[in-house]
């Protein structure tokens, strides 16, 4: 079959340099979307037109600002309703990769130096609902003063809104709990729009499906 001009993808960690060594040998220019892999894979394919001279750039997102522009979302929501009351968050995370690791991290930060919210305990669930499904009654449990659930993905965020609401759950003493995540997703949107979901966090003018 004819080769494309070019191929515009996102990779996926464990596999990276396998794909790059393909399309370079194939001769076949790509452009990577976000870069989810880290640590000696990173550094083991470099920049852009360093090792790969068919890798014509990368679009990277300011998953950090994202982080934090969440973070402060849902603070200054939880505020206006009660401003009284002490805020305490719990992240649900995705991946040791990159994109969650960077949305996370004024998170991360605020664990140690805040004097406005409470930040719990940040879990690795690997965006995968189920797990999500299996492990919320246990986080709940053990963190029973959480009435912030801050979310790297809105499918995440839509997973504990369903949860929370199979618990039968507002928060420990029925005040609300406010839930937000990343993507813009149509669901959450609508979720939003019902006031089951508090924010999104999206505007990624560029990313690929399958």
């Amino acid at each position: 079959s004819d080769k494309p001009d070019y191929l515009i993808f996102r990779p996926f960690r464990g596999n990276v340099a396998e794909v790059f060594n393909i399309l370079e040998r194939e001769n076949i220019k790509f452009v990577t979307l976000e870069q989810a892999f880290i640590g000696q894979e990173a550094i083991n394919v470099g920049q852009p037109q360093q090792k790969y001279k068919n890798w014509l750039g990368q679009i990277n997102y300011d998953n950090r600002a994202g982080g934090e522009l969440l973070t402060k979302a849902l603070v200054n929501e939880y505020q206006e309703r009660l401003p009284q009351k002490a805020i305490f968050i719990t992240g649900i995370g995705g991946d040791f990769d990159a994109v969650s690791l960077d949305r996370q991290v004024y998170l991360s930060q605020q664990s140690f130096s805040n004097n406005t919210f409470v930040v719990n305990q940040i879990f690795p669930l690997h965006w995968k609902r189920k797990l999500i499904e299996q492990r919320l009654p246990s986080i709940v449990k053990r963190y029973p003063d959480t009435n912030i659930y801050w979310c790297a993905g809105d499918e995440m965020a839509l997973e504990v809104v369903k949860q929370l609401r199979k618990l039968s759950l507002v928060s420990k003493d029925n005040s609300p709990i406010l839930i937000g995540g990343f993507d813009w997703l149509p669901e959450a949107l609508a979720k939003i729009k019902s006031g089951e979901m508090a924010a999104s966090v999206g505007g990624h003018f560029l990313m690929g499906g399958a």
